[in-house]
């Protein structure tokens, strides 16, 4: 089914209000859809995210989606198509040590 990209980033961000300023926030998102939900711009969510200096990271198992990849772009994360079962387990493994702090 399709799935609301805006609402679930809405709600990480809500999530991340109470890290430190000295804290890493980042979501990863792996996600499988074509489409989301979204009847709105996510102009408001995008916003949100930048003056959290929340980072968007996407790991996507069907293709490549614009919507999906420019949000994660936006935020200074990332975006990538998982070729297959290791290349998802390599592309996931790279979140998880924190990235270098920058005063962004």
């Amino acid at each position: 089914g399709a799935w609301s990209l805006g609402a679930a980033l809405d709600r990480a961000a809500a999530a991340l209000e109470a890290t430190p300023d000295y804290g890493c926030r980042e979501i990863i998102v792996a996600a499988s859809n074509l489409a989301t939900r979204d009847a709105a711009s996510l102009a408001a969510v995008e916003a949100r995210l930048k003056a959290g200096n929340v980072r968007v990271h996407v790991v996507h198992l069907a293709a490549e989606s614009f919507v999906v990849r420019a949000v994660a772009e936006r935020s200074r994360g990332s975006f990538a198509v998982a070729l297959d079962r290791a290349h998802l387990d390599r592309l996931l493994a790279r979140r998880v040590p924190p990235p270098a702090f920058d005063a962004a």
